[in-house]
C-alpha cells in the first residue's frame, strides 16, 4: 500500500484503563475509534518502564537489543538512533513530525530522532498539543505521506488535582489490586480526569483527519507505554505492569470493531508498518505483525518483557503464554526497590501497612487461568512441564537476542544516573559506576 499516512498517539502510564477494555473511563473518542477499528486485548509492552518501552515501540527491538536500559533523561540512550522509526520513515520520504512528549532521548538531543519538525516538546498541555497537531494536519498540502507522533503526558503522576464533573469518586473503583477506600477512589477519579484531557485531544485529531478527508488512507495507532503508576503495576513484570492498550485503524486492514485476543507485543508495530507500506524491515526485527483483515499472520506463542533500570537497577526477565507467566530475577536482591514505585497515596498507604516487608522470589511462576491477578505464585513449579517449557523458551530467547545479562562481566553504561537500590527517594542520584 502506498501513500499511507501514519498517526501514532501514545500516552504515559495508562495501562488498559480505558473504556474499550471494560473500564468506566468515559473515553468516548477512543471508543469511537475502537468501534471503527481493531482492539488488541492481549497486547503487552516489552518493558514496563517509560523509555525502555518507548524504545521498543519505536525500534521493534527489545531494550537489551537497542541499548535503552533505563530512562532517557537519566543517561540511557539507543545504541544507534538510525534504528528509530522516525529516522527510518524519514529515509523513506515521509514527512516526520513530533507533537508533544517523547522519551527516547534527552530533550536537548531530540533532533537525533529524525523528525523534520518538532512542536510542543516543552509542554504537557494536551489541549495545546492536540490543537497544534490538528492545525498542522489541516494545513498539510504536500504530496508525500506523513508520519506524526503525538505524545500525551496527562496520566503520568501527578494527576489532575481537580476532579472532572464526569467522575464522582463515590462511584469509582480503584484498580483490582487495591483496597476500596475513599482516598483510593479519589486518586482513581483524578486519573480518569487526566485521561479525559487525552481523550478530548484524540477526538480533535481524529475529527481533523475526517474533515480533511484523509482518514481512509491514514494508519492510526493508539497506545501507551506500560501499566499505571500504582505499586505492583508500573515497573513490574506482571499483566498489571506489561499489559497495555492498543487500538489500530486503517481502512480494509484494521477495521470493523474487531477485538483480537491473540498475544501481541509493542515490538510488533514496526514490522506491521513495514508490511503495510511494503518496505523491507530492518534486520533483527521479529517477523510478527498484528492480526488484521488483509495480511496473513504468524501467531505468537509467547510475549517477552524485561526490566533493567528505572530509577534503580532491578534486572529481570519474563515470558508469558496465553496461560502461564514466568518471571526471572537476575540478581539476588529480595527486597523491593521502593524508589522504582512512583510517589502516590497508594504507595504511602502501603508503606504504612508493611510494604517494606514484602520479599521477592528469585523466580515466580503463575497460572493466569486460575490466578489472573498473579497474587499466588505456584509452589513446586519446577516439576511442571509448563514451567520447563517456558524456562527453556526464555533462555532460548535471551540467547537468540544476545541478551548482555547472560554475560558475567557485563557492566551497565557508565553515563546512566541511578538511585541506590536501598533508597526510597528517587531524587537521590549517583553515577552508574560510583
Amino acid at each position: 500500500m502506498k501513500n499511507i499516512n501514519i498517526v501514532l498517539i501514545h500516552t504515559h502510564d495508562t495501562g488498559r484503563y480505558i473504556s474499550p477494555y471494560g473500564y468506566n473511563a468515559k473515553t468516548n473518542n477512543i471508543q469511537k475509534i475502537a468501534d471503527k477499528g481493531s482492539v488488541y486485548r492481549n497486547f503487552f509492552t516489552a518493558a514496563p518502564t517509560c523509555s525502555p518501552s518507548r524504545s521498543s515501540l519505536m525500534t521493534g527491538l527489545y531494550p537489551h537489543q537497542n541499548g535503552m536500559y533505563g530512562l532517557a533523561h537519566r543517561g540511557s540512550r539507543l545504541h544507534d538512533y538510525n534504528l528509530h522509526l522516525s529516522n527510518f520513515l524519514k529515509n523513506k520520504d515521509f514527512e516526520t513530525v513530533l507533537f508533544g512528549i517523547q522519551h527516547e532521548i534527552n530533550k536537548k538531543n531530540t533532533d537525533e530522532l529524525g523528525y523534520n519538525k518538532l512542536f510542543c516538546t516543552n509542554t504537557n498541555d494536551s489541549n495545546k498539543i492536540s490543537s497544534t497537531a490538528s492545525r498542522w494536519i489541516k494545513n498539510y498540502n504536500h504530496k508525500k505521506p506523513f508520519f506524526i507522533s503525538v505524545g500525551f503526558f496527562d496520566t503520568h503522576r501527578e494527576y489532575e488535582k481537580k476532579i472532572s464533573k464526569n467522575f464522582d469518586p463515590k462511584w469509582i473503583r480503584p484498580p483490582e489490586l487495591f483496597i476500596d477506600n475513599k482516598e483510593m477512589r479519589e486518586d482513581m477519579a483524578k486519573f480518569y480526569s487526566s485521561l479525559e484531557n487525552i481523550d478530548n485531544g484524540i477526538g480533535k485529531i481524529y475529527n481533523t483527519l475526517k474533515e480533511k478527508k484523509i482518514l481512509n488512507n491514514t494508519l492510526i495507532f493508539l497506545t501507551t507505554d506500560h501499566g499505571i503508576a500504582w505499586p505492583g503495576m508500573k515497573c513490574n513484570l506482571n499483566d498489571h505492569g506489561t499489559g497495555i492498550f492498543l487500538i489500530a485503524y486503517l481502512k480494509n486492514v484494521f477495521e470493523g470493531g474487531i477485538v483480537y485476543d491473540d498475544l501481541t507485543s509493542n515490538v510488533d508495530l514496526f514490522s506491521t508498518i513495514c508490511k503495510i507500506l511494503n518496505l523491507k524491515k530492518p534486520k533483527n526485527l521479529d517477523s510478527f505483525i498484528l492480526p488484521n483483515k488483509k495480511y496473513k499472520v504468524k501467531k505468537r506463542k509467547y510475549v517477552f518483557s524485561e526490566v533493567n533500570i528505572h530509577t534503580s537497577i532491578e534486572p529481570s526477565r519474563s515470558i508469558r503464554s496465553k496461560r502461564f507467566r514466568l518471571i526471572k530475577r537476575l540478581n539476588n536482591r529480595k527486597k523491593l526497590n521502593l524508589s522504582n514505585i512512583d510517589e502516590s497515596f497508594s504507595k504511602t498507604f502501603l508503606l504504612k501497612h508493611g510494604l517494606r516487608n514484602i520479599r521477592k522470589d528469585k523466580e515466580e511462576f503463575y497460572d493466569l487461568f486460575l490466578d489472573p491477578l498473579e497474587r499466588k505464585p505456584i509452589k513446586n513449579y519446577k516439576i511442571l512441564k509448563s514451567y520447563k517449557t517456558l524456562n527453556k523458551e526464555l533462555v532460548k530467547f535471551m540467547k537468540k537476542t544476545n541478551d548482555p545479562l547472560l554475560k558475567k562481566n557485563f557492566k551497565w553504561p557508565k553515563d546512566i544516573q541511578l538511585t541506590p537500590e536501598n533508597e526510597e527517594n528517587p531524587e537521590i542520584i549517583i553515577n552508574c559506576q560510583d
